[in-house]
Parts: C-alpha cells; sequence; structure tokens
C-alpha cells in the first residue's frame, strides 16, 4: 500500500465518519460521543512513545580487604559475615567477591 493509497484510505473512513454523523438520530449521539471519545483517547495514547526501561547498573564487585576498609573491621571478619549473604559470592573455594551496593545495604541496617 503505497503513500497516497493510504491517504485516500484515511479520506474515504472521514468521509463515511462524516456521513454517520450527519445521519445520526439524537438518541444515537451520546453513544456515538462515548464509541469516539474511545477511540480518540486510545489514539492519542498511541502518540507518546512508550516508556523505555532504566538500564540496570551493572553490579561493582568488590575484594574482602575494600570490604573490611568499608566497614573498618577486619578482613578475617569480613570473611566470617559472609557465610550465606546474598552479596557475597565465591567464584572458587579460595576467592572471595563481595557485590558493594549489597553489603552496603547490608551494613547500614545492622547500624
Amino acid at each position: 500500500m503505497t503513500e497516497r493509497d493510504s491517504s485516500k484510505d484515511l479520506e474515504d473512513t472521514l468521509a463515511r465518519l462524516d456521513n454517520l454523523i450527519g445521519a445520526s438520530k439524537p438518541e444515537e449521539r451520546p453513544a456515538l460521543v462515548v464509541l469516539l471519545a474511545a477511540r480518540l483517547a486510545f489514539l492519542g495514547a498511541r502518540l507518546v512513545p512508550e516508556p523505555k526501561a532504566p538500564a540496570a547498573e551493572p553490579e561493582t564487585w568488590i575484594t574482602p580487604d575494600r570490604a573490611a576498609e568499608i566497614a573498618s573491621v577486619s578482613r578475617k571478619r569480613i570473611y566470617g559475615w559472609a557465610r550465606g549473604k546474598k552479596w557475597a559470592f565465591r567464584p572458587t573455594r579460595k576467592t572471595l567477591r563481595i557485590a558493594e551496593k549489597g553489603f552496603r545495604a547490608w551494613l547500614a541496617a545492622r547500624q
């Protein structure tokens, strides 16, 4: 369908709508107004672009040494706190990484 065909179809549709409005009986007009208003609201809502979801910030992973600095405690204490916590990640048996945002939230809730 070309732009010209689309324009012609729109003109035909609007002409039929004008004829329908002109031929409507007084008792039919309230219902017609409601139906047209609903379609107008639907069309207007589609003029506004869909909101895009904000991109999630990537998680910042910190070392136990950095977490100990943040909490002002020993590194050994961080290892103890990390057991079973969602903010602690152990990619290997000897490695501990800590989600900074989750750790700070947990730390704030403790105090």
